[in-house]
C-alpha cells in the first residue's frame, strides 16, 4: 500500500514538473468559457442534475466535450473547441414517442430554423455554406429532418466539409448539429479550367460505366437483371482534362451496385440466416440429400485443416431466406484455455466450404514473413482446393490502395477479393473473398457467394454510350474541390479542382430498357418529386391529399378515386405507410398483411383484402 501511494505522489510531481503550474489554470478557464458559451448558445437550463465533461487533443486543437443529463429530462451533449466553435451538438429527451405521426412542421419551415441555427452557432461560416438536400425528402417515420450543407470556396462544393442539422418535425427545435470543418486548406484557383462540356466529353471517353449482373427482390426473392452502373467515381482534373486515378477524398459518395463490403466480407444473397426448430431440424436430417453434422465436421477439418487440437463445441443446421439452400454452423474451440477459435460453414448438400474464419491469439510484435505475391499464391492455391471449377470463372480485383495494413497492434492481413465473371460480365455479390495472415501465411478468413440459378442473357442490350447519356440525364457533372485522404491531419491540405458526379444519387440503367432505375431496380423518381393525382382538382380535400402525398402516404397510379369506396387493403397500405413503414410494396399484398399482423394492427382472420 505504502508502495502504491508512493508511485501516485511521484506520477503527481511529475506532472507538475511536466505542466507549468499556469496550464492547470488556462484549463480551468477554458473549460468555464466552453460551459458558459454551450450554455448560452443553446439555452441550457439549469435543471439537470448531472454534468461530465472530457477534454481531448486531436492536431493542434482542444475539444471539451461537455455532457448534461437528468433522468427526466434527457441528456444534453456539446463539443467545443479551444477557438470557441461548437463542432457537435446533440439533445435526446426521454419518454419520446412519436413514431408514425405526421410533421406538424413543414420542411420548408424546418430548413429555415436549420440555417438560423447555423448562422447563431457559427456565423462565420454562414455564407461558406450550401444546402445540399435532406435525407427526409419522403416520409418515413422519423421524428427529425435531416439536413445537410456542403462548404463552398469560390462558390464551389467541397464535400469533405459538411453540416448537418436535425429539427425535430413536431416541435420545430433543433436536436442535432454536427460540423465537420477543417482550417487547413488551400484552395485552388479557378481561373484555369476546362468547361463543363469538354470535361463531360473526357468523362465519356474514359469509359466510366460496366455492364453486370444485378440482385433486386421481388416479392421476397433475389432475382438476377442485366443493368448499366457508374463502375468507379472516377474524377476529371479540372486543369488538365485527364482522369486521376488516386484515392482522393471531400468528394460525394456515389454507390455502386451490389458487391463487396469493407472488410472484403461478401454480403447479400446469404446475409440473412434462420435458424430451424428441433423439431424442423428432425426432419431436415431425414432427408437423404443432407449430410450428417458429423460427415460435415470432418469435410470441415479436411477442407480447412483443423486439427485434434480443436474441440467441436456446436453445430447447427441453418437456412438462408429462401429456405431451399441450408449450411451446417460449426464451431470449434482449442481445448487450451488460450487456444484458437474457428468458425465455420459447410453446405449441407453439396458439401462445400461456404465460409471460414478464425479468431486467433496471434503476437502482432512478429514481423511480417510473407510478401503480397507470396500470400495472393496461397489464396489462390486454397481457393482452388475448395472450389476449383467456381474459381476458374472468376478474376482478382485488383486495388491501388495498400493491401496491407501494419501498425502497432492492428491487423497484419493480405486482403484479396475474386469477383465472379458470366460471359465476361461481372455479377455483383458473387464471387470470393479471403484474407491471408502476413505473419504466418494461414487463411484468416474465407467466404463466397454464388447465384446457382441460371442468369439472362445479354443479348440485345442498349449501348454503353446510350446507358451513360442517360445517366448524365440525371447525375451531372459538376466543378468540385478535393483532396487527398493521405494528408497528415497537422499540416496543410491543398484542395484541388476536379469534375465529378453529384453526389447521393443513386441511378443505374435497366441495360434492356435503357429506362434509369434506383438502387430498388424501381424505375428512377427524383426524391423532390411530390406524387400527383390527375382526378383532384375539384376535389374538397385536395389539399389534404397532397399533403399525405408530400410525405409519402398515397397510392400507387395517376387516380386517387376518391369517389369510390375504398377497399381493406387501399386503407390499410396508406395506414403502413402513414406510421412510417415506407418499405412496404404495394404490388407484394401478402408481405403488406403479414407486416400489419405482426405489428398487431389487423388479425389474421380479419384479412380480406377485397371488402370495402
Amino acid at each position: 500500500m505504502k508502495k502504491r501511494i508512493s508511485i501516485i505522489i511521484s506520477m503527481a510531481m511529475l506532472l507538475t514538473i511536466l505542466l507549468p503550474i499556469g496550464t492547470f489554470a488556462q484549463m480551468d478557464q477554458n473549460l468555464q468559457n466552453a460551459i458558459k458559451k454551450a450554455k448560452s448558445l443553446l439555452n441550457i437550463s439549469n435543471e439537470y442534475e448531472n454534468f461530465e465533461y472530457a477534454i481531448e487533443k486531436v492536431g493542434d486543437k482542444v475539444y471539451y466535450n461537455l455532457n448534461w443529463s437528468d433522468q427526466e429530462l434527457g441528456y444534453v451533449s456539446v463539443s467545443i473547441d479551444s477557438n470557441g466553435t461548437i463542432d457537435h451538438y446533440g439533445k435526446h429527451e426521454y419518454h419520446e414517442d412519436r413514431v408514425g405521426k405526421l410533421p406538424l412542421v413543414s420542411e420548408d419551415k424546418g430548413l429555415k430554423i436549420s440555417k438560423d441555427f447555423i448562422k447563431k452557432i457559427n456565423p462565420k461560416i454562414e455564407g461558406k455554406v450550401e444546402y445540399k438536400g435532406s435525407i427526409s425528402d419522403s416520409y418515413d417515420g422519423s421524428t427529425n429532418y435531416y439536413f445537410t450543407y456542403a462548404r463552398t470556396e469560390n462558390n464551389i462544393p467541397y464535400y469533405g466539409n459538411q453540416v448537418t442539422v436535425s429539427v425535430d418535425t413536431n416541435t420545430g427545435e433543433v436536436r442535432s448539429y454536427i460540423q465537420y470543418w477543417d482550417e487547413k486548406i488551400k484552395f485552388s484557383s479557378p481561373n484555369k479550367i476546362i468547361s463543363s462540356a469538354e470535361a463531360e466529353k473526357a468523362f465519356k471517353e474514359n469509359e466510366n460505366i460496366e455492364l453486370l449482373y444485378n440482385f433486386y427482390r421481388n416479392k421476397g426473392k433475389l432475382s438476377p437483371r442485366l443493368i448499366y452502373s457508374i463502375s468507379d467515381s472516377k474524377l476529371i482534373d479540372a486543369e488538365t482534362g485527364k482522369p486521376l486515378n488516386d484515392v482522393i477524398g471531400g468528394q460525394g459518395s456515389y454507390s455502386k451496385s451490389g458487391g463487396f463490403d469493407s472488410s472484403g466480407i461478401l454480403y447479400g444473397l446469404d446475409s440473412e440466416v434462420l435458424y430451424l426448430s428441433p423439431e424442423e431440424q428432425k426432419n431436415i436430417d431425414e432427408l437423404k440429400n443432407i449430410i450428417s453434422d458429423k460427415e460435415a465436421e470432418n469435410v470441415a477439418r479436411k477442407l480447412c485443416n483443423i486439427s485434434n487440437k480443436y474441440e467441436l463445441k456446436s453445430s447447427r443446421l441453418s437456412s438462408n431466406e429462401a429456405k431451399d439452400n441450408y449450411n451446417w454452423m460449426l464451431e470449434f474451440y482449442g481445448k487450451n484455455q488460450n487456444d484458437d477459435f474457428i468458425s465455420v460453414a459447410i453446405d449441407a448438400k453439396t458439401k462445400e466450404l461456404k465460409r471460414l474464419s478464425k479468431y486467433s491469439f496471434v503476437d502482432n510484435k512478429k514481423d511480417v514473413a510473407y510478401s503480397k505475391e507470396k500470400a495472393l499464391k496461397k489464396a489462390k492455391d486454397f481457393i482452388s482446393s475448395v472450389s476449383s471449377e467456381k474459381f476458374k470463372q472468376t478474376e482478382l480485383i485488383d486495388s491501388e490502395d495498400p493491401i496491407l495494413t501494419i501498425q502497432s497492434g492492428e491487423d497484419k492481413n493480405y486482403y484479396f477479393t475474386f469477383a465472379r465473371k458470366y460471359n465476361g460480365i461481372k455479377v455483383s455479390n458473387n464471387g470470393f473473398t479471403i484474407a491471408i495472415s502476413g505473419v504466418t501465411g494461414d487463411v484468416e478468413s474465407y467466404g463466397y457467394n454464388w447465384y446457382e440459378e441460371k442468369l439472362p442473357s445479354s443479348d440485345n442490350v442498349t449501348s454503353k454510350e446510350k446507358a451513360l447519356d442517360n445517366i448524365l440525364s440525371e447525375i451531372k457533372l459538376e466543378l468540385q474541390y478535393v483532396t487527398d485522404i493521405k494528408d497528415d491531419i497537422d499540416k496543410e491540405k491543398v484542395a484541388k479542382l476536379v469534375y465529378g458526379l453529384e453526389p447521393n444519387k443513386f441511378i443505374d440503367v435497366d441495360a434492356t430498357t435503357g429506362a434509369l432505375i434506383d438502387f430498388e431496380g424501381k424505375p428512377y423518381k427524383d426524391k423532390k418529386e411530390t406524387k400527383t393525382y390527375k382526378d383532384i382538382n375539384n376535389s374538397k380535400f385536395k389539399e389534404i391529399i397532397e399533403k399525405l402525398a408530400k410525405y409519402g402516404v398515397y397510392l400507387p397510379g395517376e387516380e386517387f378515386k376518391g369517389n369510390e369506396e375504398v377497399t381493406q387493403k387501399d386503407f390499410l397500405y396508406l395506414l403502413a405507410k402513414s406510421k412510417g413503414y415506407s418499405y412496404i410494396d404495394y404490388e407484394n399484398t401478402d408481405e403488406l398483411y403479414q407486416h400489419l399482423i405482426n405489428e398487431r394492427i389487423i388479425k389474421k382472420n380479419e384479412k380480406n383484402r377485397r371488402i370495402k
